[in-house]
């Protein structure tokens, strides 16, 4: 319809041999936006009967703030744009497809639809994270200790049970948390972080790196209504050459790739081990109910006698071998996290 009124308007203005700078100037912004559009929706889009098609690849999280409450913004950008945009259902995987009489309205309402995944991607919950694990068979050991004593002697605290403790295969120090939904941004992710520990490991050295793991504290301060409970995390020796090391991993991956990190930008990142959390109870039956995150906001455990009792527990110290990325909620043979990049610290620690 756009190439039929543009081809009769030049020619009525063509047969008066007059000019209209309004009306072209409209016409080449259509011919422009349309020959954007097109280069950039090349591989995704085919000509169709009433106009163009194209399949937007978009991670399926974010299909619900596509279709809105209600399905409001969804409608409201196919009214806006004059584009049809079809989500594919909750439980499916898919593309979204958009449908226009133009291409100029295609590539409108492709731009709106990016831009409502954007900003909301620091609403969904973290998918991965950088960590140093701790999962060795004296530290796995001693957690499995410290389960033990604690459920004997407190186990009848509000709140202290055994789905709240972590289990010893998983132990590990987290560095930095970050959300990833397409394996390009997983690639990308690993990609960054072997940049990142190059410049970190400056801070290491050539000394082997051993921590001990020793006296536990929370995350709150009040010890009757505790979350998360952990081991501090200490360098053998005294030295600080791993809080050097995290913090400028830290800042170096906030800089290269801030849209992937969840990490705030801070002096100092806490050096923790959680061996006790509230989620860890709540977590597959709160995630399948949508309850989550309320969870994770309300339940508690009392730890006051757990700290008198247990204020200083050592459980072991361990020579730091590497660093992983991992994704959450994905599990190997040896009950650890999936780890998609594996960094030897003997080899980036030698890397300048």
């Amino acid at each position: 319809m756009a190439e039929l009124t543009e081809s009769l308007a030049g020619h009525r203005y063509a047969s008066q041999d007059v000019r209209h700078p309004t009306r072209d100037k409209y016409n080449r912004q259509e011919r422009e936006e349309e020959e954007e559009a097109n280069e950039e929706l090349e591989d995704s889009i085919e000509k169709t009967a009433r106009g163009y098609r194209a399949s937007l690849k978009i991670p399926s999280v974010f299909f619900k703030y596509i279709i809105g409450k209600g399905g409001q913004t969804r409608a409201n950008i196919e009214r806006e744009t004059r584009c049809k945009i079809t989500v594919p259902s909750r439980s499916a995987t898919g593309d979204i497809v958009l449908e226009a009489s133009t291409l100029g309205a295609l590539k409108t309402a492709k731009r709106r639809i990016e831009i409502v995944a954007w900003s909301n991607r620091a609403r969904e919950p973290p998918t991965h994270f950088i960590c140093i694990p701790l999962n060795t068979p004296p530290v796995m050991s001693r957690v499995q200790a410290f389960r033990e004593v604690v459920l004997r002697e407190c186990g009848n605290d509000q709140g202290v049970e055994p789905t709240v403790f972590q289990a010893p295969c998983k132990m590990h120090l987290t560095l930095a948390v970050l959300r990833m939904y397409t394996p390009n941004e997983e690639a990308r992710a690993a990609s960054v972080l072997e940049e990142c520990l190059k410049i970190a490991s400056q801070e290491v050295g050539s000394a082997t790196l051993a921590i001990r793991l020793q006296g536990i504290d929370c995350m709150n301060d009040d010890p009757s209504a505790v979350k998360v409970l952990y081991a501090k995390v200490t360098e053998v020796g005294g030295s600080d050459r791993l809080q050097r090391f995290v913090d400028a991993l830290q800042n170096a991956y906030l800089k290269r790739a801030p849209d992937l990190i969840k990490n705030e930008p801070r002096d100092s990142v806490k050096l923790h081990a959680t061996v006790m959390n509230t989620s860890f109870k709540m977590g597959a039956a709160a995630e399948q109910a949508g309850e989550l995150e309320r969870a994770r906001r309300t339940a508690t455990f009392d730890a006051t006698k757990l700290f008198a009792k247990f204020r200083e527990f050592d459980f072991d110290q361990l020579d730091v071998t590497g660093v992983k990325l991992c994704r959450r909620g994905e599990y190997g043979q040896d009950g650890f996290y999936v780890s998609l990049a594996d960094y030897p610290l003997d080899r980036i620690g030698t890397e300048k």
